[in-house]
């Protein structure tokens, strides 16, 4: 059984999350870019992964007995706008660290994304095919594969949007929703971009569950499908707050850098069979309260 884990992007909103949870099980390690948001009980280097010759030499010193690698370029849009940074971070980052836990015989668990499918053939599960629609996607599809080649033992984690507490350098998909809430300031969500979206509870439960679950390909998705604007309206609707000002909108009224894939609704059934729970979006948002309050650091 690992004792010492060690958590890439723990300062992002996910690696913040998954810190708190883990520290009741783990001696938990963190890595961190530009931003340190001290959890108690968490040990957090500061590392620039695009600089992937010096991964193995940082592993070596921290000597985790398991990885779970979050760390990424996550906005579809930068990774457009960067593409040379966005590939040393993640696709050159995530197979340094593959190799060198193949290596070591140290377990590794990889988040990878819904946005490698297309959105225009769901529900998808592990067995549909990649057809990733921005640079995003095929970056993530490549660290995938470079992870199949380097590291076999690992497990690869689709996740699809997530939402729930934050630090105050990261957000969620909520974080905006709530500060539009609040303010009454308008902010437009899409009714025709449907995500399985899951909840930072669940997705950390879930990836520290899938240590135990080695070489496989799992997608970890919520039970409901959502539109963006439908999910705004759960969570007004939870804090009893007028929904007015979301807007309803369409992808076509917002256009940016990175293809949108429409439909990512994607099936849970295989993780469901390793211990996998999603919970619903008010259960989430419950847990999100135990560490922040509403309008604040959510």
């Amino acid at each position: 059984m690992a004792e010492h884990l060690l958590i890439t992007g723990a300062s992002g909103f996910l690696g913040w999350k998954l810190a708190h949870i883990a520290r009741r099980r783990f001696r938990v390690s963190g890595l961190c870019h530009a931003h340190n948001s001290a959890i108690p009980g968490v040990s957090l280097h500061q590392a620039d992964l695009a600089q992937t010759h010096r991964i193995a030499p940082l592993l070596e010193r921290i000597k985790p007995d398991a990885v779970i690698h979050l760390a990424a370029m996550s906005s579809p849009n930068q990774c457009e706008q960067q593409a040379a940074l966005s590939q040393a971070l993640n696709v050159d980052a995530t197979e340094a660290i593959g190799r060198w836990c193949q290596q070591h015989a140290v377990p590794l668990v990889f988040s990878s994304s819904s946005q490698v499918y297309d959105g225009e053939q769901a529900p998808y599960s592990e067995h549909s095919p990649c057809a990733p629609r921005n640079r995003y996607g095929e970056q993530k599809l490549a660290a995938e594969n470079a992870l199949r080649r380097v590291c076999p033992q690992a497990t690869v984690c689709r996740v699809p949007l997530m939402y729930g507490a934050a630090p105050p350098a990261a957000a969620s998909s909520l974080q905006p929703v709530l500060q539009a809430l609040h303010s009454g300031r308008p902010i437009k969500l899409f009714t025709d971009e449907i995500r399985s979206s899951l909840g930072a509870r669940a997705a950390a439960e879930g990836l520290l569950r899938m240590l135990e679950v080695p070489a496989e390909l799992l997608i970890l998705a919520g039970d409901e499908a959502l539109s963006r604007y439908e999910f705004g309206l759960r969570v007004a609707a939870y804090y009893g707050l007028d929904p007015a000002p979301l807007q309803p909108a369409k992808q076509a009224d917002l256009p940016m850098a990175a293809g949108r894939p429409r439909d990512l609704t994607m099936r849970n059934a295989r993780a469901r069979s390793f211990g996998f729970r999603p919970l619903s979006v008010e259960d989430e948002l419950r847990h999100a309260d135990s560490l922040s309050a509403p309008g604040t650091a959510h």
